[in-house]
C-alpha cells in the first residue's frame, strides 16, 4: 500500500428485514422506529452499527473473542473496559492483535482509533411490490452517491423501467403510487457490473429523486408483537408493539478505508497484525468479520427472524480471484429467477 490509505466499496443483499432501531419509543405510525437520514429521511444502517457487529464477528474468528493470558481473560470484542471484580482486563491493545489493530481499543486514559474506517449503510436498490412482480427502485440522487453515473432521469413524476423489465401499456405501480412510464434504458448503459444478482438489477425502476424518499417509507416492513402471560398463554395486556423494519432482498452499498500501519504506532511500535501467528492484513481482518454478517446478521430481532446481509465484493475471502459477472452468475444459481421459484 503506497498511499495512506485505500477505500473498498461494498455491496450487501438484505437476506431478512433489517431492524436498527433508534431506541426507546417515538411518536408516530411504530413504536419501535429505524434509524434514518436526517436531511432525507431514507432508512440506513450506521457505520457504528456496522463496525460493532464486524469487531464482534472478526474477534470470534481469529480467536480473539474470548482468551485467557496471564491468569486474566482478555476480550477484544466490544468496548473492552477493564472489569476487575470479574476478571476482566478487556482489549489486550497488543500491536500485533488483528482486532485491536483493525478497530482500535481502549485501555484506561490510553486508546487507539484503529485502522478500519467505516461509512454508513446505504440504500441502493428497494424493493417494492408491482403489477408485474417484484421491482428495485433507485434515483439518480442514489446512483450518484454511490459512485454510478446516470444519464436517464425520468422527468417530473414520471419513472423509467430497465429494459428487462416487461410492462403492459406506458403505467406502472409502484406499492399504492400508480406512475406514468416515460421509456426504458438500457442497466448497463449507466451501471457498472454490480456483484449482485442479475434478477434484481433487470428489474430495476428509476423514479424521480423528490419521490424516492416516500415511496421507500411507504413500503417498509411493519411488524406487529406482542407478550404472552406465562400464565395463561395468553397476550398480555397492554403489551402490544409495532416495529418497522428495511425489507429482504434490499440493495445497500458503503465504503470501507484502511489506513496503512506504518503511519500509525502502538506503544512505540508499528501495527504488525497477526492471526495464528502468521501476518495478515487490516483488510482480511474486517472481511473475515463482514463475511459472518450472512450468518450471524446485524441490528436487532436476530431471534425474530431479522438481520442476516451477504456482502459482494469481499476480496480477501472465498471470493479471491472471482470475476464480479461470476459471483453474479453463482449467486443467481443458488437465487433462481422469480417466475422460476413460484412454480
Amino acid at each position: 500500500m503506497s498511499q495512506p490509505a485505500k477505500t473498498e466499496t461494498y455491496y450487501a443483499m438484505a437476506l431478512d428485514p433489517i431492524h436498527v432501531g433508534t431506541g426507546g419509543y417515538r411518536l408516530g405510525r411504530v413504536d419501535n422506529s429505524i434509524v434514518r437520514e436526517p436531511g432525507t429521511n431514507i432508512p440506513k444502517v450506521p457505520g457504528t452499527s456496522l463496525s460493532g457487529a464486524c469487531r464482534a464477528y472478526a474477534s470470534m474468528v481469529t480467536g480473539r473473542y474470548k482468551r485467557k493470558k496471564n491468569g486474566r481473560i482478555f476480550s477484544c470484542a466490544g468496548q473492552g473496559q477493564e472489569d476487575k471484580q470479574r476478571n476482566k482486563a478487556g482489549h489486550c491493545a497488543e500491536h500485533d492483535c488483528p482486532v485491536c489493530v483493525a478497530f482500535g481499543f481502549a485501555r484506561d486514559r490510553t486508546g487507539f482509533q484503529g485502522l478500519a474506517q467505516f461509512t454508513d449503510m446505504r440504500i441502493l436498490f428497494f424493493p417494492v411490490y408491482s403489477l408485474v412482480g417484484p421491482v428495485w427502485v433507485t434515483c439518480p440522487a442514489v446512483l450518484k452517491d454511490a459512485g454510478l453515473s446516470c444519464k436517464c432521469e425520468p422527468s417530473g413524476n414520471k419513472i423509467k423501467v430497465s429494459e428487462g423489465l416487461k410492462i403492459n401499456g406506458n403505467r406502472l405501480s409502484l406499492g399504492w403510487l400508480m406512475l406514468e412510464v416515460e421509456g426504458k434504458f438500457e442497466i448497463q448503459s449507466i451501471l457498472p457490473v454490480l456483484p449482485v444478482p442479475g434478477e434484481i438489477v433487470q428489474h430495476s425502476v428509476i423514479v424521480p429523486n423528490r419521490l424516492f424518499t416516500t415511496i421507500v417509507n411507504s413500503n417498509l416492513e411493519i411488524r406487529t408483537s406482542v407478550s404472552i402471560d406465562p400464565r395463561t398463554g395468553a397476550a398480555e395486556e397492554g403489551a402490544l408493539f409495532t416495529y418497522e423494519a428495511i425489507p429482504r432482498s434490499t440493495i445497500f452499498w458503503f465504503n470501507i478505508s484502511y489506513l496503512d500501519p506504518k503511519f500509525f504506532t502502538i506503544d512505540g511500535i508499528t501495527p504488525e497484525p497477526k492471526i495464528n501467528n502468521k501476518p495478515t492484513t487490516v483488510q482480511e481482518v474486517v472481511e473475515k468479520g463482514l463475511a459472518q454478517f450472512q450468518h450471524l446478521g446485524i441490528g436487532g430481532m436476530n431471534t425474530r427472524g431479522m438481520g442476516r446481509l451477504v456482502i459482494y465484493g469481499l476480496q480477501t475471502q472465498s471470493q479471491k480471484g472471482t470475476s464480479p459477472e461470476e459471483k453474479s452468475k453463482e449467486h443467481e444459481v443458488e437465487n433462481p429467477p422469480l417466475e422460476e421459484a413460484k412454480s
